[in-house]
Formats: C-alpha cells, sequence, structure tokens
C-alpha cells in the first residue's frame, strides 16, 4: 500500500511457501480493477509484456482471407501488475521490463502503469535463477524480504492457517478517483525538521 501510495513500485523476496505471490495477488485484486499477473520463466519474451503482431484467418465465400492484427498485451492496460518469480525473467524480456518500470512507457504510448508489485526467491533458493544487480532493484522503492512459517519452523502457526483456509477477498477494488485523492493527501503530509533529521540518520547508516 506504501508504494501505491507513493506511485512506486514493490519487491517482495521470500522462500517458496511464504505466502509472497498469495499477498502480491490479494493487492492487486484490492488495489484495481485493471491488473495484469505475469509469471517469469526462462521463456518469458517481450511479446509476452506488451503484445505481438498475429495473422488471423477469416472465411469468406471466395475462400480464405488472411489479415495481420496486433495483439496487445498484458501490461498495455494494467493499473497494477503482479511480476511473480521476476529472477527468472531472462534479458529479452527482463530489460524491456525495467525500462517500462522506470518510464510508464512502451513504445509510442504512455502505460497507466501506477504500481507493480515483483517477487522472487532469495538467491540461494535450490533452482532460483540470477538475482536481480543493484542497480536493477532500484526499480522498486519498497523492497522486503519475508520468511514466512515454515522457513522459521513455526509448525502451529502453520498448521492452524491451512486448517483455516483462504478467506474470500469482499472490498471492492479502489478506483482511480480514489487512488488519486490518496496520494494527494499523502503529498500534503507535513515533513518537518525531525522527519528530515530521522531520515538523514537512516541514510548515513545504509551507506
Amino acid at each position: 500500500m506504501l508504494a501505491l501510495v507513493a506511485g512506486e513500485h514493490a519487491y517482495l523476496e521470500g522462500p517458496p511457501g511464504c505466502g509472497k505471490t498469495r499477498l502480491a495477488e490479494a493487492f492487486a485484486g484490492l488495489a484495481a480493477q485493471r491488473r495484469a499477473s505475469l509469471h517469469f520463466h526462462r521463456d518469458t519474451r517481450e511479446s509476452d509484456l506488451l503484445g505481438a503482431a498475429v495473422l488471423r484467418t477469416e472465411a469468406r465465400a471466395s475462400g480464405e482471407r488472411i489479415t495481420r492484427a496486433f495483439e496487445p498485451g498484458p501490461l498495455l492496460f494494467a493499473e497494477v501488475a503482479v511480476l511473480d518469480d521476476l529472477s527468472r525473467a531472462p534479458g529479452e524480456a527482463l530489460g524491456p521490463l525495467l525500462r517500462i518500470l522506470a518510464e510508464r512507457r512502451a513504445p509510442g504510448r504512455a502505460l497507466p502503469l501506477e504500481t507493480a508489485v515483483a517477487t522472487a526467491a532469495p538467491a540461494e533458493s535450490e533452482g532460483n535463477a540470477e538475482p536481480l544487480e543493484p542497480n536493477q532493484l532500484d526499480r522498486f522503492a519498497v523492497q522486503v524480504c519475508m520468511e514466512g512459517l515454515l522457513a522459521a519452523r513455526d509448525w502451529p502457526a502453520a498448521g492452524a492457517l491451512l486448517e483455516r483456509g483462504e478467506a474470500p477477498l469482499r472490498a471492492a477494488p479502489l478506483d482511480a478517483g480514489t487512488r488519486a485523492a490518496v496520494r494527494a493527501a499523502a503529498a500534503d503530509l507535513p515533513f518537518g525538521p525531525e522527519v528530515r533529521s530521522a531520515l538523514a540518520r537512516l541514510v548515513a547508516r545504509l551507506c
């Protein structure tokens, strides 16, 4: 939600089974009506993100007619996007995607994308692809490391969660006007000297 209010992107990293994909998809379902879920693998291509030209066959009395049309991809219309297993994306898809996240543009058009939530397993996970480089992670202003109940070996809590099952999402998606109003309200929040000082100390510790 912080990423959505700030108009930035979020990155969730954690082992399999910790709930990062479920969390990202639940957020997307509540945050916007126009959303996209992309599950990355080694064969993902740029056309899977933005679309590609396709050939269509039309039956006519005189025979068949073949026409060329553009099949749009999911990122052309999504306001919120889930980028699942992003670390598995090959360079052919990752490069254009990171450019889209930074510029909110595709060739020849502006995109309505407000926030993307990416998920990835830690670099040491079995079968995981190469981790993102620091300059690639810079696209995500909010970065969260998740552990989960299984990794923490909290078996009682994990069992209780499984018995409870998934609760249905009943809240309506936030419309564009509500999201804009929240951003405007956040922009008006006071940012006094004490906050600036705390932020400076935090940056100094990170450096």
